[in-house]
């Protein structure tokens, strides 16, 4: 039987053991980063919703209801873990040096991203007055989620080569893929923060861009090395499985959105081979992540079929799915496709399968495992 644990003391195994399960083994875990997953799914569905609002009945309303659902998770798990660390030290030093809670913080800065990001695509959609404040939301979730994903990911490189953290492992991943969402993101406040800190905004979205691509990278080539030829990966943790997608897909929407947005800022040859290279690095995602993308839908529901266990994991599944939507989105814009955008509508409706089946089962969880 699970239930909810409110002591700030936390086993300390290697998250490798067990990819994304729960951290805290036989409970549900308590408000904090471990849920944060949640955020960023559901803030991406908004963005995306909104969208594809004329393509998806509906579209609009649910992005707005999506949004109100992804800042209400945010503000309650924000809340929730400030007062819990207020409560005992314990609690934020074990998230800070716990191996199997480290990587989540890469979750809380995408949480942060994602919902003030789908607040500038959904607010306009009812009240068009409203976009100023919502790009002013906007710049200031961006630098909060920004600053929280480039320490995630210095901190647990430094960690990763300074000690023993076990065997790689896709969760490791999710520590580190915060400033790609803070590069996609940041490149399209780029042009809403003014002509004196767009080029400085641009130009960091691109240094975050770097930072994911050369730490992600070599992550998940060593996690993939590690579970197809070593171990392979258990029950609970098939939902991580998606996890490495999500550097494919958000990685495929940043470079798109810093050539669209270096129109803003430069001008000549530039442009057009900065286009021409977001085409090219796109198309060559598409080739690596087709068939990934086929063998972790196998895996999780393989779990599915098998009774994979509950952990907040499963919001893993959100989030890259979200990514390649938005990714194959913003293509259908770069190479002129227009099946590349409905690739993405089709995404987004996966998405919300994949939203609602994440969040029954936490309600599940919470709720029914009490009894």
């Amino acid at each position: 039987m699970l239930k909810v644990l409110d002591s700030p003391v936390v086993p300390t195994k290697v998250i490798s053991d067990s990819g994304l399960a729960s951290p805290f083994p036989g409970v549900v875990p308590p408000p904090g980063p471990i849920w944060f997953p949640s955020v960023m799914g559901t803030g991406i569905l908004s963005n995306l919703l909104g969208l594809h609002a004329e393509r998806i009945p509906l579209g609009a309303y649910f992005s707005l209801f999506f949004l109100a659902v992804s800042w209400t998770l945010l503000v309650f798990l924000t809340s929730s873990f400030v007062v819990r660390c207020l409560r005992s030290a314990t609690v934020f030093r074990e998230a800070l040096v716990n191996p199997a809670q480290i990587p989540f913080w890469g979750t809380v800065s995408m949480g942060f991203l994602s919902a003030g990001a789908a607040s500038t695509v959904a607010l306009p959609l009812f009240w068009p007055d409203l976009a100023d404040f919502a790009w002013q939301v906007d710049t200031v979730t961006w630098i909060i989620g920004a600053s929280i994903g480039v320490v995630s990911a210095v901190y647990f490189a430094a960690r990763a080569f300074g000690s023993s953290l076990g065997k790689p492992n896709f969760v490791w991943g999710l520590a580190v893929v915060g400033p790609m969402v803070a590069a996609t993101v940041g490149a399209n406040l780029s042009p809403h923060v003014g002509p004196a800190y767009g080029p400085l905004v641009l130009i960091l979205s691109f240094c975050c861009f770097m930072i994911t691509l050369s730490l992600g990278t070599t992550i998940f080539i060593q996690g993939y090395a590690e579970i197809w030829g070593r171990s392979p990966l258990p029950l609970p943790a098939s939902a991580s499985s998606w996890i490495p997608l999500g550097l494919v897909g958000q990685s495929a929407a940043a470079v798109q959105a810093i050539s669209f947005n270096l129109e803003n800022f430069a001008s000549g040859s530039v442009i057009p081979t900065a286009h021409f290279l977001a085409n090219v690095y796109d198309w060559t995602l598409l080739v690596i992540g087709t068939p990934l993308t086929m063998w972790a839908s196998f895996v999780t529901i393989r779990g599915v079929l098998n009774r994979m266990p509950f952990s907040p994991g499963w919001w893993a599944t959100t989030f890259p799915i979200g990514t390649l939507s938005l990714g194959a989105t913003l293509m259908a814009k770069g190479t002129g496709i227009e099946g590349f955008m409905w690739l993405g509508a089709v995404g987004t409706l996966a998405l919300v399968g994949t939203v609602l089946f994440s969040g029954l089962g936490s309600l599940r969880a919470v709720f029914v495992k009490l009894t």
